[in-house]
Order: structure tokens, then sequence, then C-alpha cells
């Protein structure tokens, strides 16, 4: 936010009554959020991936030391898999169903788990279960965030 948004947001809810008109940064209220002490001096950094953006943000000392933003965030990742899936599987799932697969894959372990999914046959038009990897959900994620 810039400081003419700022000032602009403060001036808005001071016309509207209120007394004291403090405009945080979301980085800030997530570590707090997330049980961070942010007045203490040791830095945390916090990383969040919202629909539509993700931000990372290193808060030390009750300030913002560095942050970043960038537009990819979960709803990309959904999408990415939708069309993963669309082409491997020649299954279409809806947008929840990828999702949950997004949900259910942890990027940091090399467990060989695989996900039972349901979704709609493309050439057939019929309800298919398919069984996906964990694996393979991991690379469409991690090819999103490169």
């Amino acid at each position: 936010m810039t400081e003419l948004e700022r000032g602009t947001v403060q001036n808005l809810f001071s016309s509207l009554g209120a007394g004291y008109v403090a405009v945080v940064d979301s980085s800030l209220l997530g570590a707090l959020g997330a049980g961070c002490d942010v007045f203490e001096p040791s830095g945390s950094l916090i990383l969040d991936i919202g629909a539509g953006k993700s931000s990372c943000a290193i808060v030390s000392g009750n300030d913002i030391i560095a942050s970043e933003s960038v537009a990819l965030a979960g709803n990309s990742i959904d999408l990415e898999i939708q069309k993963f899936i669309r082409s491997k599987y020649g299954v279409s799932i809806g947008i929840s169903s990828a999702e949950e697969i997004k949900k259910q894959t942890n990027i940091v372990s090399s467990e060989p788990r695989k996900f039972k999914t349901y979704g709609r046959d493309i050439i057939t038009g019929m309800p298919k279960e398919f069984l996906v990897s964990q694996l393979e959900i991991k690379k469409v994620i991690t090819s999103c965030l490169n």
C-alpha cells in the first residue's frame, strides 16, 4: 500500500468517527496471528499464500525488514493441477477437487503416497475413480513456483 493509499484509508475512517486509525501491513498481522513475537529483535519469515496473491516478508522488531508479493497463488496452482490431471489421466476434475489434492500434498515429503480422486472421463463422460501420486502433484506445484 502506498503512502497516499494509507493516508486515504486513515482519513476515511477518521471522518467516520474513529478516534485512532492505524494501517498495519498484513504480513505483520500474519506474524502476530501465527504466534510470533514481532517485538523481539529476532527475525521471522512469514509466507502467506492466498487465493490470488502470495506474499513473503521478514518481520523483526515490530517492523517489516523486507517483503515481496507475486501474483502466483493458490488459484493458479489449482488450475495447473486440473490441467495436469486432464492431460495425464484423461479426466476432468473440478476446482474443489484440485484444491483438495493440493492441500493433501506434502511438498517437502518424498513419500510415494497416492490419493484416490474422482472425476469425469473426458472421452466417455462417465465418472471415473483413479489414483494420483503425491510426487506427480509435487512436480506440478514446484513447476508453478519456478
